[in-house]
Protein backbone atom coordinates (compact mmCIF):
# COMPACT_ATOMS: atom_id res chain seq x y z
CA UNK A 1 0.00 0.00 0.00
CA UNK A 2 1.11 3.28 -0.65
CA UNK A 3 2.51 6.13 2.04
CA UNK A 4 -0.89 7.41 3.56
CA UNK A 5 -0.86 9.95 6.14
CA UNK A 6 -3.50 10.19 8.75
CA UNK A 7 -4.33 13.62 11.09
CA UNK A 8 -3.88 13.28 14.15
CA UNK A 9 -6.08 16.07 16.15
CA UNK A 10 -6.04 16.29 20.57
CA UNK A 11 -8.88 15.77 22.40
CA UNK A 12 -10.10 19.25 21.94
CA UNK A 13 -9.89 18.79 17.97
CA UNK A 14 -6.37 20.47 17.59
CA UNK A 15 -3.87 19.59 15.10
CA UNK A 16 -0.89 17.48 16.27
CA UNK A 17 0.31 16.37 13.19
CA UNK A 18 0.14 13.03 11.00
CA UNK A 19 1.27 9.32 11.68
CA UNK A 20 1.37 6.66 8.83
CA UNK A 21 -1.91 4.94 8.53
CA UNK A 22 -0.23 1.85 10.11
CA UNK A 23 0.68 3.66 13.27
CA UNK A 24 -3.17 4.92 13.26
CA UNK A 25 -4.74 1.79 13.00
CA UNK A 26 -2.53 0.14 15.96
CA UNK A 27 -3.71 3.52 18.29
CA UNK A 28 -7.24 2.57 17.38
CA UNK A 29 -7.22 -0.99 18.32
CA UNK A 30 -5.23 -0.20 21.66
CA UNK A 31 -8.90 2.23 22.26
CA UNK A 32 -6.45 5.50 22.19
CA UNK A 33 -8.06 7.08 19.24
CA UNK A 34 -11.69 7.30 17.66
CA UNK A 35 -11.69 7.76 14.28
CA UNK A 36 -12.76 10.75 12.72
CA UNK A 37 -13.04 10.24 8.90
CA UNK A 38 -12.01 7.53 6.84
CA UNK A 39 -10.77 7.21 2.90
CA UNK A 40 -13.49 6.29 0.65
CA UNK A 41 -11.88 4.05 -1.36
CA UNK A 42 -8.57 3.09 0.49
CA UNK A 43 -9.19 -0.63 2.53
CA UNK A 44 -7.15 -2.77 4.71
CA UNK A 45 -7.88 -6.26 4.72
CA UNK A 46 -6.74 -9.11 7.38
CA UNK A 47 -7.63 -12.87 7.26
CA UNK A 48 -11.51 -12.35 8.22
CA UNK A 49 -12.29 -8.76 7.90
CA UNK A 50 -11.72 -5.50 6.05
CA UNK A 51 -11.24 -2.25 7.55
CA UNK A 52 -11.58 1.49 5.92
CA UNK A 53 -8.69 3.62 6.30
CA UNK A 54 -8.48 6.49 8.53
CA UNK A 55 -8.41 9.71 6.95
CA UNK A 56 -8.34 11.76 10.84
CA UNK A 57 -8.30 10.21 14.42
CA UNK A 58 -8.66 12.27 17.89
CA UNK A 59 -7.28 11.06 20.57
CA UNK A 60 -9.87 10.22 23.42
CA UNK A 61 -8.05 11.24 26.55
CA UNK A 62 -6.20 14.52 27.33
CA UNK A 63 -2.26 14.33 25.56
CA UNK A 64 0.10 15.85 28.32
CA UNK A 65 3.66 16.49 27.62
CA UNK A 66 5.89 15.72 29.83
CA UNK A 67 8.42 18.72 31.09
CA UNK A 68 12.24 17.76 31.20
CA UNK A 69 13.67 18.70 33.93
CA UNK A 70 17.00 20.29 33.58
CA UNK A 71 19.63 19.01 35.65
CA UNK A 72 21.24 22.39 38.04
CA UNK A 73 25.10 22.69 37.56
CA UNK A 74 27.58 25.54 37.02
CA UNK A 75 27.18 25.01 33.26
CA UNK A 76 23.76 24.85 32.88
CA UNK A 77 23.46 28.47 35.07
CA UNK A 78 25.89 30.56 32.47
Amino acid sequence: MEDIKVLVLDQAYQVLGTVEWQRAMTLFFENKVRIVSEYTDKWVHSATQAFKVPSVIAFIKKITKKMRKIKFSRDNVY
